[in-house]
């Protein structure tokens, strides 16, 4: 169990995923990636992806988890989902001018044909699915 002064708070879904992650038989549906894995999972993946740029220190970011599961699970079999923290991932942050967290990027054969900022509800998230 993570190491928590009293004063920290940290979102109760953040603290199962890091404690239950990595155990053998935890399902996640979305995936979390690096800039150095960003071009196998995003550009060329042949499903659409649905990219959430995040921080960890953010509270909104935290409340999109569950939203995120929902449509990965629900969308398994046509959609890719993958999440990218900003602060590992600086470069990629930069390049689609990230400024605010959580922000959904939506790529078809490796080009961003939708893009929204904050949180969002998971009815707005699939209408820009909806497109594809």
């Amino acid at each position: 169990m993570p190491n928590l002064k009293q004063d920290q708070k940290m979102p109760r879904q953040s603290l199962f995923r890091r404690q239950f992650s990595s155990l053998p038989g935890f399902l996640q549906m979305k995936k979390r990636i690096t800039d150095a894995e960003y071009q196998e999972e995003v550009i060329n993946c042949p499903l659409p992806v649905l990219v959430e740029f995040f921080a960890s220190w953010c509270p909104k970011c935290a409340m999109m988890e569950h939203t995120l599961d929902e449509i990965a699970a629900g969308h398994e079999d046509r959609l890719h989902v993958v999440q990218i923290e900003i602060e590992e991932s600086p470069s990629l942050a930069s390049a689609f001018e990230i400024q605010t967290v959580p922000t959904f990027v939506v790529f078809q054969n490796g080009t961003p044909i939708a893009a929204a900022a904050g949180m969002l509800s998971k009815d707005t998230l699939l209408e820009m699915l909806s497109i594809l």
